[in-house]
């Protein structure tokens, strides 16, 4: 293990993974043969709206085209910490490990949300998206983790080897979208995974009831299981504090959707990275302008930035989502005190 990082792997040609796709095309692989739901039909999950699914062809399109910026070959390092990551009984405690993973430490139980420890977001230990920052706590000073929150399955949110750790270490439980257990057991078949409806909940203690509400994203592992098990956001309501946990998604209705069901909101945690280009990001991923509107639309106390700086999976600078975020909170006239792109390892407590 170096610098925190579940496995250390080797660096290989930029673009070797585009000759690989091909072997992962076959037969439609279907996970969920559960209860009629309003959105899934003939083995597919599908998006409360009417967006584009980009197809094989339009992703090649994209990677032979793209216009790819390149990152500096350095970076300052994210704050370190030593030993386990503490917190007060009146508090709740969040940390931001890098990408979309956080962990939330609350007096009744610790959270893992979207959980990357991983040197790669890839199916291959070789190949893939690398990390360009290490994560701001090493896995070995991550607290005891009771919960693990999984948004959907793309890799750089459903990290095998984290999970793992997690559940074999402290017998965490782990949270996701419907067919995410049959997918997983295919890699793991010891890994446990309580699979979750749009706006179904589950009640973990006296103190703290997660829900699994939607978002506008995409599923797949590989390029046989598009859309065959469901993605989402999560609602954490916690010692009388709601938590909001967006994961991957792009713009639509479901923001002020879930604000009418939880219309107060402490802490929101929207995407600000991996957003060019537009024409083919739009649909599934929100840039920080977009990440404004989400956040006027939840109307969030605070709202706090993620999915950025983490891995190079699209075309933007490394700096420009935190740029964009600041230019959009000043065209919209939103104190940048209560949106914040957080430095690597920092932390947001609210009070009880």
């Amino acid at each position: 293990m170096k610098n925190g990082v579940a496995k250390p792997n080797r660096n290989i040609f930029r673009w070797g993974w585009l000759f690989l796709l091909p072997l992962l095309i076959g037969c439609k692989t279907i996970y969920f043969h559960g209860p009629k739901s309003d959105h899934y039909q003939d083995g597919r999950f599908f998006n409360q709206n009417d967006v584009a699914e980009h197809g094989f062809l339009t992703v090649l399109k994209w990677m032979v085209t793209r216009e790819r910026s390149d990152w500096p070959d350095t970076q300052s390092p994210p704050p370190q910490f030593n030993g386990v990551l503490s917190h007060q009984d009146h508090e709740i405690r969040l940390t931001f490990i890098g990408h979309s993973s956080f962990v939330i430490q609350t007096p009744s139980g610790t959270f893992a949300l979207d959980p990357q420890w991983s040197e790669r977001a890839s199916p291959f230990s070789w190949v893939g998206p690398k990390r360009y920052r290490p994560p701001a706590v090493p896995l070995e000073g991550a607290p005891a983790i009771n919960w693990v929150l999984v948004s959907h399955d793309h890799y750089d949110h459903l990290d095998v080897p984290t999970i793992e750790h997690f559940q074999s270490k402290n017998r965490a439980q782990i949270f996701a979208g419907l067919g995410v257990d049959k997918s997983i057991k295919k890699e793991n078949p010891q890994i446990e995974i309580d699979s979750l409806d749009w706006w179904e909940s589950r009640k973990l203690n006296d103190f703290i009831t997660i829900t699994f509400v939607p978002a506008q994203h995409f599923s797949g592992r590989w390029l046989n299981d598009r859309f065959a098990t469901l993605w989402g956001s999560w609602i954490i309501e916690a010692h009388g504090k709601t938590i909001y946990f967006a994961g991957d998604t792009g713009y639509s209705p479901h923001f002020r959707d879930i604000s009418a069901r939880f219309p107060s909101i402490d802490l929101a945690l929207i995407p600000i990275g991996a957003y060019e280009p537009r024409w083919f990001m739009k649909d599934m991923h929100i840039n920080p302008e977009e990440a404004v509107k989400a956040h006027l639309d939840l109307k969030a106390k605070l709202s706090v930035g993620m999915h950025f700086g983490t891995f190079q999976l699209t075309d933007e600078e490394v700096e420009r989502p935190q740029n964009d975020l600041s230019e959009s909170l000043v065209n919209y006239k939103v104190d940048p005190q209560s949106f914040i792109a957080p430095a690597f390892g920092q932390q947001f407590v609210l009070e009880l």
